[in-house]
């Protein structure tokens, strides 16, 4: 899998991924044409160069999840667990939360604070669509899973059709991007899925435990969903 990313976006200060990855064996066995957006694993292999490199390995601490974050008079107290359970806490006078967006996205209805970070229970309710709202990667990500279990999606992009020309998968190389092109296709209805359905310029209005109300071009449409 390809990075979405251009390798020199992704350098980090003080040692480039040329510099790390130049001539090894990783970076001789891709095409000339690809090294622009590299391999994840030539990511990873970065990552973990950097760190050594720079002396930072000591400060970094992979495969930990912090459960909590609390303000003990000056300090941060971090706790949580290692992978293997073992518990732990790091005291510090400031902290950085890393979250990729200062303000998450919301549909501004009830419910929709409800999040689920799996598609495991669809299964059991597999009569029921799967509601995608969005046109980004994540997006893409949710309706190809979903397809590729045979879960029936309905696909609501608040852009245009016109819009959805200059997105971000508008852009992708159909060669190295297989799997994302072929979602781009469906959202932008040059390709056809018996379990996929789009609606464009359109956005939910109102959530309940049993339906949704979906605001599109030609009139309000209610769906039947399960949300218990």
């Amino acid at each position: 899998m390809l990075a979405v990313s251009f390798a020199s976006w992704l350098d980090l200060p003080g040692y480039s991924i040329s510099e790390c990855l130049g001539g090894t064996p990783i970076i001789l066995r891709i095409p000339k044409i690809l090294l622009c957006r590299l391999p994840s694993v030539a990511i990873a292999s970065y990552m973990e160069c950097y760190a050594k490199q720079l002396a930072l390995r000591r400060n970094i601490r992979p495969q930990m999840k912090v459960t909590s974050i609390t303000k003990q008079g000056e300090f941060w107290l971090t706790e949580g667990r290692h992978k293997d359970g073992r518990p732990f806490s790091i005291t510090s006078r400031q902290i950085v939360l890393a979250c990729g967006k200062t303000k998450s996205r919301t549909l501004g209805v009830r419910y929709s604070y409800l999040i689920y970070s799996s598609l495991f229970y669809a299964y059991a309710e597999s009569e029921y669509r799967i509601i995608i709202v969005g046109d980004g990667i994540s997006s893409a990500d949710a309706v190809r899973y979903c397809l590729e279990n045979d879960l029936p999606v309905l696909h609501i992009i608040r852009r245009t059709d016109g819009q959805l020309r200059s997105i971000l998968m508008s852009r992708l190389s159909p060669s190295h991007y297989v799997e994302y092109h072929s979602i781009y296709r469906l959202m932008v209805g040059r390709d056809t899925h018996s379990l996929y359905q789009r609606y464009t310029a359109s956005n939910i209005i109102k959530i309940e435990n049993d339906y949704i109300i979906v605001r599109t071009p030609k009139g309000d449409i209610e769906v039947a969903i399960n949300i218990n």
